[in-house]
C-alpha cells in the first residue's frame, strides 16, 4: 500500500547497495534475480508474485527494481 512507499524505497536503495558491493568484490561472473511480492483484495487478479529473470546486468537489475513501487492500499 501507499503507506508502505518509505519502506519499499528503502528496501530498493539497500538492494542496490549489496548488489554494487557483491559485483565490486567477486572476481566471477555474477547474476542477480529478483522476485516481488505484493498482497492485494481478493477481488484483484493481478500479480502476487512476480520473477524477474536472473541477469549478469547491473543496469537491467536496477531498472527491474525500479519498477516496483508502492500504491493504493485503505483497508
Amino acid at each position: 500500500t501507499s503507506s508502505m512507499g518509505s519502506y519499499i524505497a528503502q528496501a530498493q536503495a539497500s538492494i542496490r547497495d549489496i548488489v554494487e558491493r557483491i559485483v565490486a568484490s567477486e572476481k566471477s561472473e555474477v547474476r542477480f534475480s529478483l522476485v516481488a511480492y505484493r498482497d492485494h483484495p481478493p477481488q484483484d487478479n493481478t500479480w502476487v508474485t512476480k520473477v524477474f529473470p536472473f541477469t549478469g546486468s547491473v543496469s537491467l537489475m536496477r531498472s527491474n527494481l525500479d519498477q516496483l513501487s508502492a500504491h493504493g492500499g485503505g483497508d
